[in-house]
């Protein structure tokens, strides 16, 4: 063992035994849990999707945060992080709980990567309630048929294409003229907009692009959408606002 790995455990040792005694660790400089946070938010946020950003600041911000901010790296060991996650379960749902226990090891990992002083501690140390499937509520067949036969354009064919093609909302959004093939039967799926901005981007993940089948029906629809009531616009959307950019639910 090098001396500076010697130190390191003798650091994260003291810390138990400190810890036990009741007495709370002095932070070494730049190595707060909110040192890491500050890292992660710098190197790693960045190259992650909006949508999942937005969450994890939520969790960080909400929870993290004001219990662990201050707090030694090493000290988040597996106890500390089970009592945290016994008593969050008092106030959120069981998936809430392991997200927010997640965004903790997001950060923990970042931090071992940057040779900050960890303890050794996993998802696999803990013991969470595991998540009930709930029933979710549907539209039967029958119903969808009815909402898309009563809906005005542009919202029938908004109902339409999530119904017959399996459209995500941000999907659809992002959808542009080119992306129909009326030839082929085919809508191309390369894009999203983004839940809370509606920023255009590329997907989450290569397994979210996708060419799937345009119904007969589906494409009637179409032709009629876009003959009668599509306006042009410099991008090609599908469903633009009023500026033409894209469409805005809180405006229509």
């Amino acid at each position: 063992m090098s001396k500076r790995e010697a130190r390191r455990r003798h650091d994260l040792f003291m810390e138990t035994i400190n810890r036990q005694r009741g007495s709370v660790p002095t932070a070494v400089k730049g190595q707060t849990f909110r040192n890491a946070v500050d890292a992660w938010r710098s190197a790693v946020a960045p190259q992650l999707s909006p949508a999942t950003v937005r969450q994890r600041e939520s969790y960080l911000r909400t929870h993290i945060l004001p219990r662990f901010g201050d707090a030694t790296m090493g000290s988040l060991d597996i106890p500390t992080i089970q009592q945290f996650a016994t008593e969050l379960q008092r106030a959120v749902s069981p998936k809430t709980v392991i997200n927010v226990v997640g965004t903790v090891f997001s950060i923990l990992r970042y931090a071992r990567k940057c040779r900050m002083r960890t303890a050794d501690v996993s998802f696999r140390d803990l013991t969470l309630r595991s998540v009930e499937p709930s029933e979710r509520p549907f539209f039967t067949s029958e119903e969808t048929v009815r909402i898309i036969a009563a809906a005005k354009d542009p919202y029938k064919i908004m109902f339409a294409l999530p119904a017959t093609a399996g459209l995500r909302a941000g999907e659809l959004l992002a959808l542009t003229v080119p992306d129909l093939d009326f030839h082929r039967k085919t809508i191309r799926v390369s894009k999203s907009a983004a839940d809370n901005t509606r920023v255009i981007r590329k997907p989450k993940t290569k397994k979210s692009n996708a060419l799937l089948p345009m119904a007969s029906n589906l494409a009637a629809i179409l032709r009629d959408y876009l003959q009668r009531h599509w306006k042009e616009n410099d991008r090609q959307l599908l469903f633009p606002n009023p500026s033409g950019q894209r469409l805005d639910f809180a405006t229509t």
